[in-house]
């Protein structure tokens, strides 16, 4: 079982890997993960004990800030359609999907939307 070390500054390491505790990072979100279904531990700094509830907020909140991100992300590319004239219409299907995410029944473990 993987064992996450929490630094002094609120990051995270694992077997010599520094893991931003940034929601947008990847790792971190992975790292989430793996705590919310039991296949990692976390050792907190100082000895101090984050509840399972704590792990699971981290995890949506984790969820949402990639789903911001990728709509930003989106309206770059709509506008870049649209001032080549080009239809931008996968693009606004992708932010529906995106806006919808959080209403699915698994959220925050299920599929993540696909961008075009």
């Amino acid at each position: 079982m993987k064992n996450y070390i929490e630094q002094k500054n609120g990051s995270f390491s694992f077997e010599g890997m520094y893991i931003p505790a940034d929601p947008a990072n990847r790792h971190y979100s992975a790292m989430l993960r793996e705590v919310a279904d039991g296949e990692a531990t976390v050792e907190y700094y100082a000895g101090s004990v984050k509840e399972a509830a704590d792990v699971a907020a981290a995890l949506v909140n984790a969820e949402r800030s990639w789903r911001d991100a990728e709509l930003v992300k989106t309206d770059i590319e709509i506008y870049k359609l649209e001032d080549a004239s080009s239809p931008a219409t996968a693009y606004r299907a992708y932010r529906v999907a995106l806006r919808d995410y959080p209403q699915q029944p698994d959220f925050p473990n299920g599929t993540r939307p696909t961008s075009p």
